[in-house]
């Protein structure tokens, strides 16, 4: 029992980027989510309330990324274990861009001036 909840949470947090989705993944476990798009939905919903506003199109892209990948897991067309490993890497490549923006905006965004940024996510692009 001990080692199925130890690879369940190394899954919740691989799913999410992090250790909050636990409570999705007990949910999934307990059969209160039924599938992996349930699961990455729930995760979306909580990533949506602890990152409200920041990075916004970022977590759209992983959002939409995830879903996608939910979706292949549920068909079968992805294992747990490639599945998973996709998500940690759009979570690596939101985490990256997140952070890139971050050290742009404190060294060289001039006085009174926007910045645009754009950022892709597998085969999405967004700019604002």
């Amino acid at each position: 029992m001990r080692a199925i909840f130890m690879i369940s949470s190394l899954a919740a947090v691989l799913f999410a980027g992090s250790a909050s989705a636990n409570e999705c993944e007990m949910a999934r476990q307990a059969g209160t989510i039924k599938s992996y798009v349930g699961l990455a939905q729930c995760i979306d919903r909580l990533d949506a309330r602890t990152q409200q506003g920041q990075y916004g199109d970022l977590l759209q892209l992983l959002s939409m990324r995830r879903i996608a990948i939910a979706k292949k897991m549920d068909k079968r067309q992805l294992s747990e274990a490639e599945g998973f490993l996709q998500i940690q890497a759009a979570v690596v490549e939101f985490t990256t861009a997140a952070q890139q923006r971050a050290a742009y905006a404190q060294t060289n965004q001039p006085q009174g001036k926007s910045m645009v940024f754009c950022n892709t996510l597998g085969f999405s692009t967004v700019c604002y």
